[in-house]
């Protein structure tokens, strides 16, 4: 249902106030919070972001989408502990995408778990499609915590 509305990133208020109303009907929606942490989560309003999917895991606390989001968001937030967590229910679900896996050891990085975060960039390293450089982002997301 509402895949198609993050669109147009220029117009965040219009897409923003149709995901409101979506929660305001379906309250108990996963992927209606989901989204309006994604929408969030575009305008860098990362504790509303990370709120909203706390919200969509409270409702469904498997859906892989919301978890792997929720590892990115509680990431940026600092918060490692809750980022490791949800990185490994998302990993245990299989076909974790390569991002989580990077976060993942960008967590582990900032937490001095170095030999545990070797292991989660190899498994981002063969994840990634081949055009995605693993180390910048690395020293990207480093310099960022």
């Amino acid at each position: 249902m509402l895949k198609g509305v993050l669109t147009d990133p220029a117009d965040f208020a219009r897409q923003l106030s149709l995901l409101e109303q979506a929660v305001a009907v379906s309250p108990g929606d996963a992927e209606a919070w989901y989204n309006v942490g994604v929408c969030l989560g575009h305008a860098r309003r990362w504790r509303e972001a990370a709120a909203a999917n706390r919200r969509a895991l409270s409702i469904d606390p498997l859906y892989p989408e919301a978890l792997a989001n929720g590892c990115e968001l509680e990431r940026i937030l600092g918060d490692h502990a809750r980022a490791l967590d949800l990185a490994a229910r998302r990993i245990a679900q299989g076909g974790a995408p390569w991002g989580v896996h990077l976060g993942r050891a960008l967590c582990l990085i900032a937490l001095a778990r170095p030999d545990e975060a070797e292991g989660a960039l190899a498994a981002a390293r063969e994840t990634a499609p081949p055009d995605v450089d693993i180390p910048a982002l690395v020293r990207r997301g480093a310099a960022r915590a």
